[in-house]
């Protein structure tokens, strides 16, 4: 949405088209991505002691901040979610990981 120019409220999710799709719904509460973000978290806390303990605004700002070797972890959530989002019927369009990327970064 952002790089379409879209206003705030035209940036719905595909999937809860009752609400805003931001970094912060598609990383951290999208039902459509809660089983990659599952995976995500245990690779997350195999790294970082206490991760699977922090409340999601904690995870979140982490996500967000995290540097080397995390970002591998994160890469490749973006990528599965990005797979789902392209496979699935009702997608309107194709997304590249370097657009979600450039949001996170």
């Amino acid at each position: 949405g952002r790089f379409q120019k879209l206003s705030i409220d035209q940036r719905v999710c595909p999937f809860c088209p009752e609400l805003i799709e931001d970094e912060y719904h598609f990383l951290m509460t999208c039902a459509k991505y809660s089983d990659v973000r599952n995976s995500l978290y245990t690779s997350l806390s195999s790294s970082i002691p206490g991760f699977i303990y922090m409340d999601v605004n904690s995870k979140f700002k982490y996500i967000m901040t995290c540097d080397n070797p995390c970002m591998v972890y994160i890469d490749k959530f973006i990528k599965e979610c990005l797979d789902v989002r392209n496979s699935a019927k009702d997608s309107k369009s194709s997304f590249t990981s370097h657009t979600i990327y450039s949001c996170v970064r």
